[in-house]
């Protein structure tokens, strides 16, 4: 039975998934898809004061306008590329897709380069090797069925460009970005905090002013994209005197693009042009999004399914090895299955339901939720980061988890919501970098927070109290 309705909800999403209609938040919770990236602590080139901050903003002004929104930060180039390469696939038949990445960028011979934390570059031929080229950004959404979406917040004045050794005969090393290569086929849109040539200004207050004018203007209503970059452009040319002024690149036909649209009183969505409807999902899609419902479990029952399903699909290889490692291995006790992504998977939401008491009153709260762990900067020094989890809460138990159990930035996130929406909840983990932990902890150390949240029907806030007192914020999908 539960593998049953595992499918059902499997096709009912890629059915809701595939509809053009740009409506409501509701509408967009399959067909809109973001990764939002955030470089600041530069091993090698200094510290961004606020790429986690306009992360952050810029997130939750995705998700107010009805994106999945996929969250990282500090990055070195390893976890930049493979984050780039699990969005593909999370982009691959979405209505729209949007990277927005805040951090350093460089300029090479006309190609663009995205620069990871751990990159040293201490000479211009290190640049091929150690930076992520702007190209595999625009692949990553070129997936996208309508409309695909870059935004840049890395033309900010690069320390690496003044002492970087330089080549003989070498191409040269340009001041900000230079114009983005040609799309790969579509409608494409990609956006500069500065136009090709300048540089971009990392801002005084808690954003940057090109992400604080991009939040502010995401969740305007009836307004095409091309205008709405128009008013960030406006905004950020007055709050900088006019020394910085953002530029679009796109491939735009004649069709509009709205972020967002006004819903009238009656509750009807507004929308440009005659409805249209969702296609049949096809068999690629269906293989794919089964695959990605299971392929962190650890349940036999669940890999075989898929292999039931498609017996020569394109991961049954992958789903044998798996099972053959599973019959190998003597199956742990007690038999709890924890995602190792910050998706939130099929064991995950076996691990609440296993804790949730059968006929829970707090069942309305029932559902998949984003969350957001926002930590400022402590009194010792500690750095600022934003955390970004999925959540699964079943009879109003909540599960949530972000890396892999027992290295070292895994956290999770449990307990119960009670029937007025009040929760105790549990925080622990393991610590991550030490740049970012209270006293200078070294990596991998345990500890364990609670956190005192309130549930509303579609959103949610809580805390924890220690040292350093950080926010949670909770979005009904």
């Amino acid at each position: 039975m539960r593998i049953a309705r595992l499918l059902r909800l499997i096709f009912a999403a890629l059915i809701a998934g595939g509809g053009l209609c740009l409506a409501g938040p509701a509408a967009f919770a399959q067909g809109r898809v973001a990764l939002v990236l955030g470089n600041s602590a530069y091993a090698h080139g200094g510290r961004l004061a606020n790429p986690p901050n306009d992360a952050a903003a810029v997130a939750t002004s995705l998700r107010q306008v009805g994106f999945e929104v996929f969250t990282q930060g500090d990055l070195g180039k390893v976890q930049l590329e493979a984050a780039l390469k699990s969005f593909t696939r999370a982009a691959a038949g979405a209505d729209i897709a949007v990277v927005y990445y805040a951090g350093h960028g460089i300029e090479k011979g006309g190609t663009n380069y995205l620069i990871p934390v751990d990159a040293t570059l201490a000479a211009d031929s290190d640049i091929d090797f150690e930076a992520v080229p702007l190209d595999l950004v625009m692949h990553a959404v070129a997936g996208a069925s309508r409309l695909k979406v870059v935004i840049l917040d890395a033309c900010r004045n690069n320390p690496f460009r003044d002492t970087m050794r330089r080549s003989s005969g070498t191409r040269g090393i340009g001041q900000g970005l230079a114009k983005p290569p040609d799309p790969e086929e579509g409608d494409m849109l990609v956006a500069y905090a500065a136009e090709a040539g300048s540089t971009a200004e990392d801002g005084t207050g808690g954003n940057s002013p090109f992400a604080a004018a991009l939040a502010r203007h995401l969740p305007d209503p009836d307004v095409d994209i091309r205008i709405m970059f128009g008013r960030i452009r406006d905004d950020v040319r007055t709050a900088t005197q006019r020394r910085q002024e953002p530029a679009v690149y796109e491939s735009l036909g004649g069709e509009q693009f709205f972020m967002k649209t006004a819903v009238p009183a009656g509750g009807a969505i507004l929308t440009a042009g005659p409805p249209a409807f969702a296609p049949a999902p096809d068999a690629r899609a269906l293989d794919l999004a089964f695959w990605q419902s299971v392929q962190a479990s650890d349940d036999r029952a669940q890999l075989q399914a898929y292999l039931d399903q498609y017996p020569k699909g394109t991961f049954a290889a992958a789903a044998r090895a798996k099972i053959a490692a599973l019959d190998a291995t003597p199956p742990p006790a007690p038999p709890l299955q924890r995602a190792r992504r910050p998706l939130v998977s099929a064991a995950s939401e076996g691990r609440a339901a296993e804790v949730a008491p059968a006929g829970s009153a707090a069942a309305g709260f029932d559902g998949r939720w984003d969350v957001v762990q926002t930590c400022p900067r402590s009194t010792d020094g500690a750095a600022p980061f934003v955390n970004g989890l999925s959540a699964v809460v079943v009879r109003g138990q909540l599960h949530a988890e972000r890396g892999t159990p027992g290295q070292p930035g895994w956290v999770t996130l449990d307990g119960m919501i009670g029937p007025d929406g009040e929760a105790n909840l549990q925080a622990r983990g393991l610590t991550g970098p030490q740049i970012y932990s209270i006293n200078h902890t070294p990596p991998g150390q345990p500890y364990r927070h609670p956190v005192t949240a309130h549930f509303g029907p579609e959103r949610g806030a809580g805390r924890w109290l220690a040292q350093r007192v950080c926010e949670f914020t909770f979005t009904r999908r």
